[in-house]
This record gives C-alpha cells, sequence and structure tokens, in this order.
C-alpha cells in the first residue's frame, strides 16, 4: 500500500516541527513527543520549565502547514512556582 498525501503531510510536518524544537535549542526536547494528524499537532510530555514550553509550543506554531496546536505538555510544579517566585510576570499574564 502506498501512503497518502496526508500521511506524507504528516510525517514531513512532524519531523519540521521536531528539527525546529531541536534548532532552538528547547530544553529536555527529548522528553516530549510530537505527532501531527491533518496539520494539529499534538504535543505532549514533560518540560523543565514555563519558559521551554513557551518556546516550545512557539516552535511547533511557527511550521509552515501547521493549522492549530494541541498542548498536552507538562511542567513541574516546583519549576512552575520557582518561575512565579523569581519576579517573572509572564506565566501570570498568560505570555
Amino acid at each position: 500500500m502506498y501512503p497518502t498525501l496526508t500521511q506524507f503531510d504528516n510525517e514531513e510536518l512532524t519531523q519540521r516541527a521536531i528539527y525546529s524544537l531541536h534548532s532552538r535549542g528547547v530544553r529536555g526536547v527529548e522528553r516530549i513527543a510530537v505527532k501531527v494528524t491533518g496539520g494539529v499537532v499534538i504535543v505532549s510530555g514533560q518540560l523543565p520549565s514555563p519558559d521551554a514550553k513557551r518556546l516550545c509550543l512557539e516552535c511547533c506554531r511557527r511550521v509552515a502547514g501547521v493549522i492549530r496546536i494541541v498542548d498536552q505538555l507538562h511542567v513541574p510544579l516546583a519549576a512552575t512556582e520557582d518561575s512565579l517566585g523569581s519576579g517573572s510576570t509572564s506565566a501570570i499574564a498568560g505570555g
């Protein structure tokens, strides 16, 4: 059976998203999974900080052909509290 155009596009978008994450140096990228279905990127796993999560989602959003992002990423509570306690307001403001 030959792959359909949709399967090819999904695989290509997945590879481009992963490349973007690596090229931007997203911390913890080895602990996440990226899956694309019909232009919808599902990103799941755990990242070490809110900043890493924000960068990860931004990288995926900027890949040409991506229609929508489904964020299933988790950041440990301690990392979130550290971010809020350090004077960072971006997490509160919805950064």
